[in-house]
């Protein structure tokens, strides 16, 4: 027993100083490198070379190496079901010569492996069911080592063994778990303060930031040449008809409320009109009252006034109605060239959903660490008393009496 416990504290000690010292995450690398001083991580896929890229979720090199973070709890599993077969193998032999093979014992083994068996593939399922296994083997063991009946403690020490083994492997893949919301976090957090050099922007469906910068510029510029062109024209017509574009001739101003700025940014800048001026949304409005309709007759369209064709007038309409429209849409182009709503929902992440997040994975890791601990020591005193009963040669036909 002194030698298990020798063998046991090594792997334990190892364990929980990878709790205190957790793997470095991969976000804390260089935005502008992609790598970082140092090997942090062996990538088992190249022969266990040092990864040195960054967060990718596309790069099988990055998976690899983040899996292999929970080689602890892997390698522990491998050496426990190896130490449980060779154990095993050697109790087989030991004992072959001496037992007998009682047909009513041999079926009862049987039902009993296919229960616990049925039981095993259905602990998968989720870490709650490993609790509950463990509760129901260990209250079987109690009851078997109470009535004293050695073949039943035996298989209850053997699927236990099983079950530590998994729940070793379980114990390494949450540490996975860990790592992998580590850098998830890390690189939402690299994301929100660089998005331009940040292994993300790879594979999110932005744009880059200059073909955006430059695109939305395009628009702007377009919008603002529009507005210029048309107070122009409208400047002429003043002209022509010998009306001042201050004065009260007309009703209304004329002069269009421009939302964009000059060049060489053509930025978008919401304001509120002045007096002198008036929205494109309202530019139909003022035409319709020079608009000479079709029910109209020429001579009464120019005693009143109205020197615009209907034709014209519509089409004046489609066009301020559609840049209108453009100035709407505007602010939401912008937003989605800069990924805005991707930026918001990281920033929300980070803040309110990723410590959370590491919190809860991390005492899964250290239950599952804790459990698997526990359980290996159960199953060593289990091994240890059933090698007593053996010893002393407890009768066991003084249980189960031939009929």
């Amino acid at each position: 027993m002194s030698k298990g416990n020798g063998v046991l504290v090594p792997f334990v000690l190892f364990l929980v100083s990878a709790s205190v010292f957790p793997a470095q995450s991969l976000a804390a690398e260089s935005p502008k490198t992609g790598e970082r001083s140092g090997c942090g991580r062996p990538d088992p896929s190249r022969r266990f070379k040092c990864y040195h890229g960054g967060y990718d979720l596309r790069n099988k090199h990055y998976w690899a190496s983040a899996a292999f973070t929970g080689v602890h709890g892997y390698v522990i599993a491998g050496a426990w079901m190896l130490s449980g077969l060779g154990f095993g193998i050697f109790m087989h032999l030991k004992s072959a010569s001496t037992s007998s093979t009682d047909p009513s014992n041999l079926q009862r083994v049987i039902v009993i492996s296919l229960v616990l068996l049925l039981i095993l593939l259905a602990m998968y399922i989720a870490h709650i069911m490993i609790v509950a296994v463990n509760l129901v083997l260990l209250t079987g063991a109690i009851v078997l080592l109470l009535l004293h009946w050695h073949p039943g403690l035996v298989m209850i020490i053997l699927f236990c063994w099983i079950l530590t083994t998994l729940c070793w492997v379980i114990t390494g893949f949450d540490f996975f778990l860990l790592t992998f919301a580590e850098d998830t976090c890390s690189a939402f957090k690299d994301y929100i303060q660089n998005p331009k050099n940040n292994s993300l922007a790879t594979i999110l469906p932005c744009m880059e930031s200059s073909y955006s910068d430059q695109l939305m510029t395009e628009i702007g510029s377009t919008v603002h040449n529009f507005f210029s062109q048309l107070n122009a024209k409208t400047s002429l017509l003043y002209r022509s008809l010998g009306i001042s574009e201050l004065g009260d001739e007309l009703p209304g101003a004329m002069k269009l409320c421009e939302p964009f700025s000059g060049p060489p940014d053509y930025s978008y800048i919401p304001r509120n009109c002045s007096k002198a001026e008036i929205p494109i949304s309202n530019l139909p409005n003022v035409l319709a009252q020079f608009t000479c309709y079709r029910g109209n007759s020429p001579g009464k369209c120019k005693s009143e006034g109205k020197f615009l064709s209907e034709s014209a007038y519509y089409m004046a309409w489609a066009y301020s109605r559609s840049i209108q429209d453009l100035i709407n849409i505007y602010p939401d182009l912008k937003g989605l060239s800069e990924c805005s709503f991707v930026k918001g929902r990281f920033e929300e992440a980070v803040l309110h959903q990723c410590r959370p997040l590491r919190a809860s994975i991390h005492w899964l890791w250290s239950s599952m660490l804790a459990l698997s601990i526990v359980m290996v020591l159960l199953v060593l005193a289990w091994v240890f008393k059933a090698w007593q009963d053996r010893r002393r040669a407890f009768p066991r036909r003084s249980i189960f009496p031939n009929s």
